[in-house]
């Protein structure tokens, strides 16, 4: 078996050599994103033969899954259904991390602050109390004694989930990739899938080098799923997410014990993270601002509208910070009509798995959602609930 960075020509599988031609296999992945690295590192290691075409080079910063760190959490606030997945998810991060001996996978507690009756913190006790998380109730004074950086209103509280933290987005890609090509899948970066067709005999992708022929099919490519699903009437809608790092004092940073953190407030729902080197913590409003028609063509350069709203939190939250960002990035949301994932066969072929999109908060879900799909492609089905998430909840056409 080959070592993850210094594959061959040909990368081994226990069929035999892939040869980097175009030729028939097992499942064609398309997207090599977190959920496409997942999906080919759960189909590789169940002795699939499996292909990847990605548009760029994994892990890279063109699309959804990077900006260092992505929370993980259980007290799951947008619906409690998805704590089952979240449960497995956990326990394959941590298998994943152990195999690979990378330490992707921090779980340094997120207290989350509001007003007791907002409907975030609502969601996460309901979570909570269905699946009996740990999950600490603070009042305004222990709150604020326990971070005193923070700037807490009167009339908040505090939910502190021990067990949230945060995956390091591109090491745990590099894992999963590394994990896949061990097992014998095959990656061709910098080529994007232009088209594909399905029917009873397999599936046939196309792309400016070639085309390749498989069984199945699994569709992963995040802001691109608009234009590959073949789903007029589905809405899908990509929005443009600006991510900040602010430098910050010692207390909060990873090495002085912090947290992560999110505030749910009139304005939106902020989140950050502790510092982890010297650009600072993270912070971010969840969900995008501008709608987004050309994935490549997406404004990458920061604007004064994308710090505004970010300014002003801090300012009003967590005066100490300065509001003058030390780094940012860019990424993407593609967003469901009901923010909700999608997870399902394609509607007019059962031989096509469709992965995406994720709503801007899938990225803590990935492994999982990997599994599921080499379930679906490889045996039709999965014990994971997944009906909430199905395509059947929208009008296709």
């Amino acid at each position: 078996m080959t070592r993850c960075g210094q594959l061959s020509r040909f990368a081994e599988h226990p069929r035999g050599r892939i040869a980097t031609v175009s030729g028939f296999y097992d499942v064609v992945v398309v997207g090599g994103g977190a959920m496409g690295s997942a999906a080919a590192y759960h189909l590789a290691s169940r002795k699939a033969k499996v292909l990847v075409l990605e548009r760029f080079r994994t892990p890279h910063a063109s699309g959804s899954s990077h900006g260092q760190t992505r929370l993980i959490r259980r007290a799951y606030f947008e619906h409690p259904s998805y704590v089952p997945l979240l449960n497995a998810a956990y326990r394959q991060w941590s298998e994943l991390a152990t195999n690979t001996r990378k330490a992707f996978f921090e779980k340094c507690g997120l207290a989350l602050f509001g007003r007791p009756f907002d409907v975030v913190l609502a969601g996460a006790m309901s979570s909570a109390t269905r699946h009996g998380i740990a999950l600490e109730e603070w009042d305004v004074r222990t709150a604020r004694a326990r971070y005193p950086s923070f700037r807490i209103p009167d009339d908040h509280v505090c939910l502190f989930e021990p067990d949230a933290g945060y995956l390091l987005v591109d090491d745990a890609i590099k894992s999963m990739i590394c994990a896949a090509q061990e097992h014998g899948a095959q990656f061709k970066w910098f080529e994007p899938a232009l088209s594909w067709k399905a029917d009873s005999a397999g599936v046939t992708v196309k792309t400016a080098k070639g085309q390749y022929k498989a069984a199945k099919l699994v569709l992963a490519a995040g802001p691109w799923m608009p234009s590959l699903l073949d789903l007029p009437k589905l809405s899908l809608k990509v929005r443009r997410v600006p991510l900040f790092w602010f430098g910050a004092s010692h207390d909060l940073s990873k090495q002085a014990g912090c947290s992560a953190f999110a505030f749910a407030t009139d304005q939106g729902f902020f989140y950050g993270f502790p510092a982890l080197d010297a650009a600072g913590i993270k912070v971010g409003l969840h969900k995008g601002m501008e709608q987004v028609d050309d994935p490549l063509a997406i404004g990458r350069e920061m604007t004064a509208d994308d710090l505004a709203p970010v300014a002003a939190f801090l300012k009003r939250y967590l005066p100490s910070v300065a509001p003058n960002p030390s780094a940012y990035s860019i990424c993407m949301y593609t967003m469901t009509d009901d923010e909700h994932f999608i997870l399902d066969f394609h509607p007019r072929h059962a031989n096509v798995v469709v992965a995406s999109p994720c709503s801007g908060h899938g990225f803590k879900f990935a492994i999982i959602v990997g599994d599921i799909c080499a379930d679906l492609a490889l045996k039709g089905q999965t014990d994971h609930q997944i009906r909430f998430l199905g395509l059947d909840r929208f009008a296709q056409g």
